[in-house]
Formats: structure tokens, sequence, C-alpha cells
């Protein structure tokens, strides 16, 4: 309600009570968020039209109906990404997310992702819907949706729809089925996972390896002073000091070219993927390149998989050279994934099938 205010700049005292009178009380949340979002998509400037547009002559309404309509597509995709993440988003893990969502064609590398950012927009669309832990620091995993209804009224209607004024205010308290509910999600949810499948396909994160087995043999040891110290040793000087303690050894993915988006995107794809039905031939095929045995790309982001933490000793037992596309989709995928695969198994003939050796087992799933 308070941004709402302050997006209507209301100062006199009659003013507000007449903003009162007229604004849905809490037991009316959908009609405030779809306030909320309608003054946000208005208060924003205008999308710049690039310049292979320019060369057409275009009256100023349609002008203005393009910018509104990029805009209300970036806030809606920022809200549906949130509302299925598995844990809260950076700002620039999000609008890399939205950025993959909103491509005409896939990108290749890093470069192509970074050209069409737009962080700061989604920042200003998204601002009143969602908590964040520390605004100081873009870097940090801190924004999710602001309360547990707005994620019921995204399940229930896109936000790309709150704009339309064709839809009557009765129809946003109206209960949906299910089922309805259930494949919005599923559709969500597949969105989310083609992001993060077409990132971990970029050329970048096939390049080199996330770390070479030394690092990770060396790095994992306990990181504390006096480690190699004769413990027979005693000290008879002065009370003893408090043990310090022991520093973790973590790693930086994006120092080792990996991108923003790396670790979110190889720590939960597979959550998405179970949770995927009627799978396109586009992620089908992903899910192949992404199970490919021996490829650095199947080592890059299991290695990081086991990971989610970013500390050099892994959280659980994950082994890349166990894994190809099929044992994936029996492992981490929904039956419709599971069946989907088995009709293209001309695809992946001759991978290597999963090992007589203890089967893969990823984190807890919350």
């Amino acid at each position: 309600m308070v941004d709402l205010v302050n997006d209507e700049d209301i100062t006199d005292i009659n003013d507000m009570k007449e903003f009162l009178r007229d604004t849905p009380q809490p037991r009316e949340l959908n009609e405030v968020y779809i306030k909320l979002f309608r003054h946000r998509i208005k208060g924003n400037p205008k999308v710049n039209i690039t310049v292979r547009d320019s060369i057409f002559t275009l009256p100023d309404h349609f002008l203005l109906t393009y910018s509104m309509t990029k805009l209300i597509a970036i806030a809606s995709r920022s809200l549906e990404i949130l509302a299925v993440s598995r844990r809260p988003l950076s700002v620039n893990e999000l609008a890399y997310a939205v950025a993959l969502t909103g491509c005409e064609e896939p990108p290749t590398r890093l470069r192509d992702i970074e050209a069409i950012l737009s962080p700061k927009r989604i920042q200003q669309l998204i601002e009143p819907f969602v908590t964040r832990y520390n605004p100081e620091d873009k870097t940090l995993p801190q924004i999710k949706l602001l309360h547990r209804s707005l994620l019921e009224f995204i399940l229930r209607c896109s936000p790309a729809e709150w704009t339309n004024a064709l839809i009557p205010p009765t129809s946003w308290q109206a209960e949906v089925p299910p089922e309805v509910a259930q494949r919005r999600r599923a559709n969500m949810e597949a969105q989310l996972l083609q992001a993060c499948a077409t990132y971990i396909l970029l050329d970048d994160i096939n390049d080199h390896s996330l770390f070479s087995g030394n690092e990770v043999g060396f790095d994992s040891l306990p990181h504390s002073d006096g480690l190699f110290d004769d413990e027979n040793v005693e000290d008879s000087e002065g009370p003893e000091e408090p043990e310090k303690p022991v520093e973790i050894a973590t790693f930086d993915p994006v120092k080792e070219d990996m991108g923003p988006f790396f670790v979110y995107a190889a720590c939960y794809w597979l959550d998405h993927l179970g949770k995927l039905h009627d799978p396109s031939p586009e992620i089908i095929e992903q899910v192949i390149r992404l199970g490919e045995p021996g490829s650095t790309r199947l080592h890059n982001w299991a290695d990081q998989h086991c990971r989610p933490e970013c500390t050099v000793s892994p959280k659980f037992y994950f082994a890349p050279e166990e894994l190809d596309p099929l044992s994936l989709a029996t492992l981490y995928g929904s039956d419709d994934v599971f069946c989907a695969l088995l009709r293209r198994a001309d695809r992946f003939e001759g991978a290597s099938p999963l090992s007589s050796g203890p089967a893969p087992s990823s984190a807890p799933r919350s």
C-alpha cells in the first residue's frame, strides 16, 4: 500500500482519503497487485527503439504500444521466474534468466546474453513485488516474491494479463480448477528449465574445466593454521587460545568465466526437469546434449551441481562419469521426459549405460 501511495504521488490529505476509499482492502489483494503492476509499467521510461526498427515510419501510438508491450513482457517473465525458482535469486541471476526466456534465437556465447540484459529496468518494474535482504549487494541471492498470495495469483493468471482492461475485475477473484494452476505451473517450470539448459549449452561452459582435479584435492583440505604442527608439543605459557574456526575452501564460478547464472542453472535444472509435462522436442534435444557422456560441459555442470554453495568439497555424491541422457531422465526426469527420451533413443545410441557403481544421489529437494 505504501508503494502504491508513492507511485500515485499523493501528498494532500483529501486525495489520501479518496485513495483509501477507492483502493481494495487486503481481502482483495489481487486488485492491489494489478494496480501496482499497472503503475510500475506506466511509471518507467519507454523502451528504446532499436536502429533496425527506426527505419520504419511509425505513428507515436505504435511506439508507445511497442514500449509498453516489452515492459509488460519483462515484468511478467521476472515474476513468473521468481514464482518457480528453487531459491532466492540475485539481480544478475534474474536478469540472465529473463533475457534467456526472451531470446528470439538461442545465444551461443555469454556476450550474446550480456548485450540484452536489463537488470536496472527489472529492478524498477518488480520492486513492489519482492523482498530484498541486502539491496546494496547485487551478487547475493536475495530476491524472492513478497507474499504467498502473490505466488498464488501468478499461478492463477499470468502478470502479462493484469493490464488487460477487457477482463472483468470479478474474474480476478474467481477460483480456478487445480488442474489449471498445475498446468500453468508446469509451463513456468518449462520456461525456467529452458533458460537453465540454454545457459549450460553456451560454448563458454564447454571451453574449459571449472577446476582441475589437483585444485580440488588440495583445496578440499581443512584450512587452518598449524595443521601440521607436532601434536605432542605442549605450550606451558599462559592459558590456551580458543581454536580458530576451520575455513571452508570455496571457489567463484564467475572468475572461472562461467558467468553469473551458472550456479543456479547447474544446481537446479534437474529439479525443473522433474516437474516437466509434455516436453517439447527442443527441450528433449537439450537434455540429450547436456548428458553427452565424457563432455567437458557435463563434467562442469555436474561438478557444480553437487556444490550448490560453491564449496570445493562436494556436498553430496554426484559422479559425472556415471551419467548419460537416459540415466538423467530415469533418476530425475518426470514420466513424460523419460518416455519422450525413450522415443529418441536413436539420437544417443551407443552412449555408455549407467555403470554398476552406486547411483548418483541428489541433494534433498526443498
